[in-house]
């Protein structure tokens, strides 16, 4: 199935605005539109407020008035998998795996470089390939 990208979104959820930016910019540069939630209740919201649900959520753990997996387990009970969770966490590896896996969902450790998240979007998205971040 080829996806409009456009007509398509990623809910970015960080609370570190660089972080967020730099994610945005990417996904924006591969034709992905993007929404951002600065914390685990504005990514609820925003999530009620839009007329589809995402086609994938990019999720920090570490969120402040509701953390990532309480997002991400919300997510899962309103949609079952049918959005692609990834998990992106500075949190200890063994911490951030086992919280990902409750989700259902991906990890990517921070800091990541572009070639893993570029793969980990191809396989969020049960794709053999995302369009490149590189283009």
């Amino acid at each position: 199935m080829k996806l409009n990208y456009l007509a398509d979104w990623i809910l970015v959820v960080e609370d570190d605005d660089a972080s967020a930016d730099v994610l945005q910019d990417l996904l924006a540069c591969t034709g992905y539109a993007t929404q951002r939630a600065r914390d685990g209740v504005e990514a609820v919201d925003t999530v009620l407020a839009a007329n589809r649900p995402p086609m994938l959520v990019l999720l920090d753990l570490g969120l402040p008035r509701m953390g990532g997996e309480a997002v991400g387990l919300l997510l899962r009970r309103w949609y079952g998998r049918h959005i692609p969770l990834v998990v992106l966490s500075g949190l200890a590896p063994e911490r951030a795996q086992a919280s990902a896996c409750r989700m259902g969902a991906s990890l990517v450790s921070k800091p990541f470089s572009l070639d893993h998240l570029e793969t980990a979007l191809a396989s969020a998205l049960d794709r053999d390939t995302a369009p490149s971040i590189y283009q």
